[in-house]
């Protein structure tokens, strides 16, 4: 089996995309939206579901979070958007499986026993040509594998049964998360996973790409622990440049995490001279400077005098930023090109910080100057998104209170 792309993606947006998550302040924003706005935009479960069904609403996962706090009698609708493949199915899933217990496991076992296949319009197994490209059309194409990994996430080993049957007889991409949940319910340990590394060669990119997934995810829990798997993962032959890159990678991200800045380096030197993954050297040049910056050894000045001829660093000043400083954000916006994607981007962040602050007008002006002058679309997304979203939590408390 080749090795699957998909696990480099998620590498490359651990380290480089949700590294702000990290911020305190983002944080308290999680925690300001659980506790103070969800009683205030919901009236009741019904409300909420409504909301959860709606795809053109800005608050299905206000909706999921206010569900997985009012549970009674949410359990069999959400299990019912589920089996019938809705399209909330996916959020309906992560609101279920937060919610748990043994009827969720159960449910989850029988669901996944009738669809370890991807099935054609009359309900027969499809089968690829040898070398044919099998690409994902819908997300229901990945139903049987999100399904695997729920069953993980719930950590029970009474699914291991039926995480066996799939491992013995599914489509690729679910067989593909299957030593992950089992590791995840307690069927395998850490060491199984190594040796069956090793020995199982028709299986090996698997394994390796389970334990790379295991030490990413306790990368915010257990950061030692990950060290550990990626340093193991780093140091054998039979893992291959990719999983290579992505431990080392990873290595940087837990190093900078620990502030030990010199073992970040050596790790982003590494993938910087050996990685083969075409995204990862021309990162990790850009994320070099910054580690220097952050140990002292460079000023904000020289970051910015370095950006001038490495356009990608503005990406990695615009985290310097978010959520902490808009004197940097400001700073980028006068340096940088006029106009620019990061320009626009910073424009963006600005618009995030004032909203989170409650400074609307300051947050409108951000989104007028972008609606004005950006064409970007994502960017354009990402400002209507933010400020529809603001616009629907005024709308629904307001409606609230007056009844």
């Amino acid at each position: 089996m080749r090795y699957r792309p998909e696990i480099i993606l998620v590498v490359f947006l651990l380290i480089f995309t949700s590294r702000a998550l990290c911020y305190e302040n983002q944080d308290r924003y999680e925690v300001h939206q659980k506790n103070t706005l969800l009683t205030a935009l919901f009236a009741s479960v019904d409300d909420a579901f409504l909301t959860l069904l709606d795809e053109k609403s800005e608050l299905q996962w206000e909706a999921s979070s206010y569900i997985k706090e009012h549970p009674t009698g949410a359990v069999a609708k959400l299990k019912g958007l589920i089996e019938t493949k809705d399209s909330s199915w996916y959020l309906a899933m992560s609101t279920l499986t937060d919610i748990g217990g043994d009827s969720v496991v159960r449910f989850y076992c029988d669901l996944l026993d009738k669809n370890r296949y991807e099935m054609d319009e009359s309900g027969k197994r499809k089968v690829y040509p040898p070398g044919s490209a099998c690409v994902i059309i819908t997300p229901q194409d990945f139903f049987g594998e999100t399904i695997v990994k729920h069953l993980g996430r719930l950590g029970d080993k009474a699914a291991d049964s039926c995480l066996q049957r799939a491992w013995l007889d599914s489509d690729d991409d679910v067989r593909a998360s299957v030593p992950k949940a089992r590791y995840d319910v307690g069927a395998l340990t850490l060491e199984d996973l190594k040796k069956l590394a090793i020995t199982d060669v028709t299986h090996r990119d698997i394994y390796f790409e389970a334990l790379l997934a295991i030490g990413n995810d306790n990368i915010y829990t257990h950061l030692d622990a990950a060290i550990e798997i990626f340093r193991v993962l780093c140091a054998m032959p039979e893992a291959g440049n990719n999983i290579h890159s992505s431990a080392h990678l990873s290595l940087v991200h837990c190093y900078e995490l620990k502030k030990d800045y010199d073992r970040a380096l050596e790790h982003c030197d590494w993938v910087i001279k050996n990685s083969e993954v075409k995204e990862f050297p021309p990162r990790s040049k850009v994320r070099r400077p910054v580690l220097l910056f952050l140990q002292g050894k460079l000023t904000l000045n020289d970051l910015f005098e370095l950006a001038k001829k490495e356009d990608g660093l503005y990406d990695e000043i615009e985290e310097l930023g978010r959520f902490k400083d808009t004197t940097i954000l400001d700073r980028i916006i006068k340096e940088a090109s006029p106009n620019s994607e990061h320009v626009m981007e910073t424009h963006y962040w600005k618009l995030e910080y004032f909203d989170f602050f409650d400074m609307p007008e300051r947050a409108k002006s951000e989104f007028e100057f972008i609606i004005q002058n950006c064409k970007y679309d994502y960017v354009l997304n990402w400002a209507h998104s933010a400020m529809a979203k603001r616009q629907e939590i005024a709308d629904r408390i307001a409606r609230n209170k007056a009844r």
